[in-house]
């Protein structure tokens, strides 16, 4: 399949707007327009990225990456010897009368913990400037990223709960809601979605045990009560520095 995303990228006209540099890597930035114009080049691309990332047995149907691209305001791709191994997608929202960015990675296992995930968050956090982060994830590892990019003031519900701060709460049962999910999926403390993903565990991905920061996150999950097997996920968040901005 790999060589297939490698084929079907050589025919993507390189319309970027903008582009990074990232160890060996070559980061393509599009905005919501650019994403618009290469719609029909984009959504193979993506479907294929996305299955290689997250290990789906049937690559995401052009529909569903088409649907996912009309609400994207900013994609990251990561680009390595001609051949895109990680992307981003990034949402513009308002959420408890704030500007939130609602994130969604994924990077190919062996292009993995290269400091791709950090990059890609450092950088919608400096284009779209939101007041707060979030996303849905059950990898601590991916949570320990978008932590250890140093953006977030403080981590719901990793490092807080949100019923320590009705504002955050708020903006969390508005991010529910405009995601189309109801209220009651998610639990309003904890942010705990259960069931989230029907396949269960998504990704194969291997905790390292020896990292702290990886296992503070994975041992705060097993507290909140996520179960990976389950396919159970947790929306984290928090408002940002913006101070680094």
């Amino acid at each position: 399949m790999l060589n297939k995303l490698k084929n079907q990228f050589s025919k993507f006209p390189d319309k970027a707007d903008l582009y990074e540099k990232h160890l060996d890597y070559k980061l393509q930035i599009f905005t919501k327009e650019s994403i618009a114009k290469n719609n029909p080049d984009l959504i193979p691309i993506i479907s294929l990225l996305n299955s290689l990332s997250f290990d789906f047995k049937q690559p995401s149907t052009h529909s569903e990456i088409e649907d996912k691209l009309k609400s994207t305001d900013l994609l990251i791709l990561a680009v390595y010897n001609k051949t895109p191994v990680g992307m981003a997608t990034y949402q513009i929202l308002f959420c408890g009368e704030k500007k939130l960015i609602y994130q969604a990675r994924g990077i190919i296992p062996e292009h993995q913990k290269t400091g791709l995930g950090k990059k890609f968050v450092q950088i919608a956090h400096y284009l779209c400037q939101p007041e707060i982060i979030s996303a849905r994830a059950q990898n601590p590892i991916s949570i320990w990223t978008t932590i250890k990019s140093g953006i977030l003031k403080k981590t719901y519900p990793i490092e807080i709960l949100y019923n320590q701060s009705p504002a955050m709460q708020k903006v969390l049962t508005d991010l529910i809601m405009q995601r189309g999910f109801s209220i009651k999926e998610v639990n309003p403390n904890t942010g705990l979605q259960k069931k989230a993903y029907k396949m269960g565990q998504l990704g194969n991905y291997n905790i390292d045990t020896k990292h702290p920061g990886v296992t503070m996150v994975e041992n705060k999950l097993y507290e909140i009560g996520l179960d990976k097997n389950n396919g159970d996920a947790v929306y984290y968040m928090g408002e940002t520095n913006t101070a680094l901005l």
